[in-house]
């Protein structure tokens, strides 16, 4: 299932090293339903992606996301996702308000293995981990 528009998401990592995903809703009209994610959405019409990802992070968690960090473009099924990332010492899962999905819930890197993930998320984290862990 296509986008018609570029997308956003964003890799949001506490004191722990821990990431930031989002449990999509079950519902069989979404693609890739319960499975894992980042919070992002698509950018629009006149916006750039840092300006999507600042508004969709406000929209779907009620977090003030400041100055992100752009990760780069991951292509996936025709259409690009610009990702960013974002270490915040201070953040904590009660503090945030999850409006999109299911739920939140921050994962350590050994806590990924065997998750479904929708979309290429899976290798965005990977490629993620790869750049950013501290087991390197």
């Amino acid at each position: 299932m296509s986008k018609d528009r570029p997308q956003c998401g964003l890799i949001l990592e506490n004191t722990k090293g821990e990431i930031l995903l989002q449990l999509r809703d079950n519902k069989s009209a979404i693609p890739y339903p319960n499975t894992w994610g980042t919070f992002g959405g698509q950018i629009e019409k006149g916006e750039t992606p840092k300006e999507a990802i600042i508004r969709e992070i406000k929209e779907e968690l009620g977090y003030t996301l400041l100055d992100p960090e752009y990760l780069g473009v991951f292509p996936f099924d025709g259409y690009d996702i610009h990702m960013f990332r974002k270490v915040d010492n201070q953040i904590k899962l009660r503090n945030l308000k999850v409006k999109e999905g299911q739920c939140g819930e921050f994962f350590s890197v050994g806590k990924l293995e065997g998750l479904r993930f929708a979309f290429n998320c899976e290798s965005i984290v990977r490629e993620y981990i790869k750049r950013f862990s501290n087991n390197n």
